[in-house]
């Protein structure tokens, strides 16, 4: 996920512990978008601005499979390696399919009110998140994913903050005055990609109404170069006005930029993002960031797609 550097380290500093890496953007890479035969390999991964060079793996049991007739079902992992989780499934009716590690909670952050001003609370130094495992959603938030190899950052990641300086508007757990109001703030991730076996089908393009979703207008597996990509981003089925979106194209450690596209939703939540050639590429967002020292959102979340533009 790509935001210009300082902003993402402004941004993620006031929503993550101390000592955590903020570098690394999770993902779903089927071996094709076009299923010709029986089923088809994913591979999950996280990756650190080099797409799609994965550096971490995706402790991942099960995804959530969305079938052309709207059945959910699990597909269990069927290897987890290092650097990378292998996930095979079976491609058998015709139409559309979505795979999705579902909404989940990759970590939970403290903040207290301090002389009026909420700080976000630093913890001791632990082991990364990705080894404990994640949990799924409070408030009955549909979950997929037992866990991811993250960090506490507001993107995955681990290890040490760049120059190991505290960040602002933060406190260290050890200094927080006796009986200051506290609010927890719950990020949750969903990263998610489609395939279609013969000719797109649109129920598996569905969204629940509940939590960060992206709905589809433009079929995820009919973008086309020059017709680009239009969707709606929602949270609890409401338009999410200002949500920055990202985009990168596979091999973007060769070009000249980075970043293929950004643009942001409308007032509807919707967006389009346009392109100049083809390839694989990764979609991001996330909803808004609030301000510094503001009174903590009970949630914030990141998404990305991964999908294919052809000619």
């Amino acid at each position: 996920m790509h935001i210009p550097a300082v902003a993402w380290r402004a941004l993620l500093l006031a929503l993550c512990p101390t000592g955590m890496a903020l570098a690394r953007t999770p993902y779903l890479l089927p071996t094709a978008f076009d299923v010709r035969g029986g089923g088809v390999t994913l591979v999950g991964a996280t990756t650190e601005d080099d797409y799609f060079t994965p550096d971490g793996g995706l402790a991942v049991p099960a995804l959530v499979e969305t079938t052309p007739a709207g059945q959910a079902v699990d597909v269990k992992a069927t290897t987890t390696l290092k650097d990378l989780t292998v996930i095979e499934a079976g491609i058998t009716a015709p139409g559309t399919y979505r795979f999705s590690t579902g909404q989940y909670v990759m970590r939970t952050t403290t903040f207290v009110n301090v002389d009026g001003k909420w700080l976000f609370v630093r913890q001791p130094r632990g082991p990364r998140l990705g080894d404990r495992g994640g949990r799924p959603p409070e408030s009955g938030k549909p979950g997929g994913m037992a866990g991811m190899s993250h960090g506490a950052g507001g993107r995955p990641g681990g290890g040490t903050a760049a120059g190991g300086d505290s960040p602002p508007n933060s406190i260290a757990q050890a200094d927080v005055p006796a009986g200051a109001p506290s609010k927890s703030v719950e990020s949750i991730s969903v990263v998610e990609t489609y395939v279609t076996k013969s000719a797109p089908t649109d129920t598996a393009l569905s969204t629940t109404g509940r939590g960060f979703e992206l709905k589809p207008v433009t079929h995820p597996n009919a973008v086309y170069v020059d017709q680009g990509f239009a969707f709606q981003v929602l949270v609890d089925g409401q338009p999410v006005a200002g949500a920055l979106v990202s985009v990168y194209r596979a091999g973007n450690i060769y070009d000249d930029r980075r970043v293929a596209a950004e643009t942001k939703t409308d007032a509807k939540g919707m967006a389009k993002v346009r392109f100049d050639r083809p390839g694989v590429y990764l979609l991001t967002t996330h909803s808004a960031a609030q301000a510094p020292s503001a009174e903590p959102m009970p949630r914030n979340y990141t998404y990305s797609l991964t999908f294919e533009v052809t000619r």
